[in-house]
This record gives C-alpha cells, sequence and structure tokens, in this order.
C-alpha cells in the first residue's frame, strides 16, 4: 500500500501492524489510537493529524513529515527516527527511547557532550 494518499478517507482506530505504508499522506485524519507496529512509513506525511495515544513501535520513520499534528501520549518507542521532523506538532508525553530522542536531537542541531 505504497504512496496512497489517504486525505479522502475516513480512518479512526485503525491496525495497520506490519504494513508497508512508504510514502503515504494522511490529511486532517482522526487516527487516534491507531497502531503502526513494525510499519514501514519511511517518507510518509502526516498533516494535521490527530495521532494521540496511537503506536509506532518498531516503525520506520526516516524521513517522514509531521505537520501540525496532534501526538499526545503517542508511543514511538525503538522506532527509526532519521531525518523525520515535527513542525508546529502538539507534543505532550509523547515516549520516545534514547535512540529516538538523540536521532531528533541531531537533526535539530545538537551534539552529545563526551
Amino acid at each position: 500500500m505504497s504512496w496512497i494518499n489517504f486525505s479522502d478517507v475516513n480512518l479512526i482506530e485503525n491496525l495497520f501492524d506490519s504494513c508497508l505504508l512508504e510514502g503515504c499522506t494522511f490529511k486532517k485524519q482522526n487516527l487516534s489510537k491507531t497502531s503502526f507496529i513494525s510499519v514501514n512509513l519511511s517518507s510518509s506525511v502526516f498533516d494535521q493529524c490527530d495521532l494521540s495515544n496511537s503506536i509506532f513501535e518498531k516503525t520506520d520513520l526516516e524521513k517522514t513529515v509531521f505537520e501540525y499534528c496532534k501526538l499526545k501520549q503517542a508511543n514511538f518507542s525503538t522506532s527509526t527516527l532519521t531525518g523525520t521532523s515535527f513542525t508546529e506538532c502538539k507534543i505532550q508525553k509523547t515516549i520516545l527511547d534514547v535512540d529516538g530522542f538523540i536521532s531528533i536531537g541531531i537533526s535539530k542541531g545538537f551534539v552529545l557532550n563526551s
């Protein structure tokens, strides 16, 4: 299901576990409580989506763009976040592991002090 535009569909409480969704576009979607476990979402775009309480564990989010999204209590544990951008997103109690935290910091220009 790669490179699909999901802008004109109504998606809620979906289960996309282990799917290939590379390059997909999600616009103005209520994706709260959606499961994206072990999904390839690389190069995808989430624009103005509610992703509250969604699970992105073990997910490839390399070069994925989140714009104006609600990410309250979303879980990004053990996901690949290299080159992922979060623009004007509402982030509250969103879960990252140490590698994800470092990837996002590096993408913003931070360096680790040894």
